[in-house]
């Protein structure tokens, strides 16, 4: 192939350097930077809707229980209504309270066990005060003196703390226990060394209290759950038109599938005459069609949704997942199809190496670095009386960027439809 007609990299960039002038001229751009705009080019040219940039494609997932789950499941994380800096530099005016042996820090001594799943926030948790703890092995059998007496772990506090409350992390060990629990409410009363366990497990999990204070913001955390109501799409996708969930249901029994048709072409009556002939003519036809579409959409309304390119994340605003396991009106083993664009990889189809405005608008690109790698050596004479002039062709390579851009929309992208009239 030759390089008038780049099917790969390779015959790309030598395309490029040969429009601008080699091998008669040498042109004083590194490969690295060359590949730079190139990439830049491509860019463009997919993520503005190039009509030959990107491909109207369905991607279908199927809606299985492990899905569900991950749907209604939300991540947890406690936000500091004090201030990044509390409590050494807390917002000012924000209210506080104060009590002797306030809950400041609490250290893990046993994660428990059956804890509810981390994907199932657990924020305001009672704990409840221990004043003793049975030491065990690792088999989880009570260690005992020769006498038979178990061997007690007590406590330096005085056990009267009340009051406090957390929220416990995402983080479970094997068993469903708890690793990390961030204090919601300080509470009062509590001494270092306190045990205290957290309310929720079959086998509550115990901290120590390491730290106390006597100072504590009214309002110090908020617990902001986040539903993970989210699919990450391929790299390659650049936008999303629509998302369609498939159902089983005839608008939910109102018109049966099997009357719809001889009800619209052979009358009122079902029978096999024509439009016209019991007077259903077109124009009732039609009025019809509207009729059904408005009742589709009444009954079967759009999934709304939001896509955003950069992070990948297709967020699909809508709860009727969780409408129900199996059956016509269960989300579980329906299909989710996404409409959306995608672009094409120039690996795949070698001939995308051959598009004119992608050749054109590389070769401004590499043109502009050329003009900014000689803006260096500017007004440095050569032998001969030559005279480098870095700034004339960067200026050439602006205008012709320029003027690539302010064509793009009217000679080679999609119009934007959807924002007309």
């Amino acid at each position: 192939m030759s390089i008038s007609s780049p099917q790969n990299r390779d015959e790309f960039r030598q395309y490029v350097l040969t429009k601008l002038g080699a091998p008669v001229i040498e042109i004083n751009v590194a490969d690295e930077q060359i590949d730079i705009a190139i990439d830049d080019a491509f860019q463009y040219f997919n993520e503005r809707s190039h009509f030959y940039g990107t491909e109207n494609v369905y991607l279908t997932t199927h809606i299985t229980t492990e899905f569900v789950a991950a749907f209604s499941s939300f991540a947890l994380e406690n936000v500091s209504q004090q201030g990044k800096n509390a409590p050494d530099v807390p917002i000012p005016g924000r209210p506080t309270m104060s009590a002797a042996g306030m809950v400041d820090e609490l250290t893990l001594i046993s994660p428990g066990s059956e804890y509810s799943p981390n994907r199932i926030p657990l924020s305001n948790i009672l704990t409840t005060g221990q004043t003793d703890i049975d030491i065990t092995n690792e088999t989880e059998v009570d260690i005992q003196t020769d006498s038979g007496d178990n061997i007690i772990y007590q406590t330096t506090g005085s056990g009267k703390g009340q009051k406090l409350t957390v929220t416990i992390g995402e983080q479970r060990t094997t068993k469903n226990g708890i690793t990390t629990v961030s204090i919601y409410n300080a509470g009062y009363d509590y001494e270092v060394g306190d045990i205290v366990s957290i309310n929720g497990g079959k086998e509550p999990a115990l901290f120590e209290v390491t730290k106390v204070k006597t100072e504590s913001p009214v309002y110090g955390t908020s617990p902001i759950t986040i539903q993970n109501n989210y699919l990450v799409l391929p790299d390659d996708v650049v936008g999303v038109n629509s998302v369609m969930r498939s159902t089983s249901a005839d608008l939910l029994g109102v018109f049966p599938g099997g009357s719809v048709f001889p009800m619209m072409l052979g009358g009122m009556l079902g029978n096999d005459f024509a439009c016209g002939n019991q007077g259903y003519d077109m124009t009732s036809y039609v009025a019809m069609r509207e009729y059904m579409s408005t009742l589709e959409f009444l009954f079967f309304p759009p999934i709304q949704y939001n896509f955003n390119q950069r992070t990948h994340r297709l967020f699909i605003d809508s709860n009727s997942f969780k409408a129900g396991d199996t059956g016509a009106y269960g989300a579980t083993g329906k299909i989710l199809a996404i409409d959306c664009m995608m672009k094409p990889s120039p690996d795949v189809y070698p001939d995308l190496w051959n598009d004119m405005w992608l050749k054109e608008y590389a070769v401004a690109l590499v043109k502009c670095q050329w003009g900014r790698n000689l803006t260096k050596f500017q007004q440095v004479q050569l032998p001969g009386g030559i005279t480098m002039n870095g700034d004339q062709i960067l200026q050439m390579g602006r205008e012709d960027v320029k003027e690539m851009k302010q064509r793009f929309s009217m000679d080679w992208a999609d119009p934007p439809l959807d924002e007309v009239g």
